[in-house]
């Protein structure tokens, strides 16, 4: 579901790149793209909320959920604030657009086995618990 959130994500964009450069009327120039970007990204946070809290323990799910909520947050105003500073136009549309894509690319595979294991070690040394290694080094 996440990268099906950032494809449709990328497609508004890309989209309202096209109706900005070619003039198109709104109905079917900046509507759609308007419609697909929030689409995409629903679907994409919706789907990082399950990645990002699957397999955590009961006890630490309201801080993985913390955790969650911050990144999805700075992600957005980073990117935001990256578009403001490119400028008014097509090209940052079109930056949107390919950062989209590369998203999409990047959680198009499967995530690696043994992730849960990883969140929950570096939860523990967060919270203090002890080194990350199982050794104890």
């Amino acid at each position: 579901m996440t990268a099906a959130g950032f494809a449709c994500g990328a497609a508004g964009p890309a989209v309202l790149a096209a109706a900005t450069a070619t003039g198109l009327p709104f109905a079917y120039g900046l509507l759609p793209g308007l419609l697909l970007l929030p689409a995409g990204v629903a679907l994409a946070f919706a789907g990082a909320a399950v990645l990002g809290t699957t397999d955590v323990p009961p006890d630490l799910a309201g801080l993985a959920g913390g955790v969650l909520n911050t990144a999805m947050e700075s992600g957005a105003t980073v990117l935001f604030a990256a578009l403001l500073a490119l400028g008014g136009g097509t090209a940052p549309l079109a930056a949107a657009a390919l950062a989209f894509a590369t998203m999409t690319a990047v959680t198009a595979r499967p995530a690696p086995r043994g992730i849960s294991r990883q969140v929950r070690a570096s939860v523990r040394v967060f919270r203090g618990g002890g080194s990350s290694d199982r050794s104890g080094r």
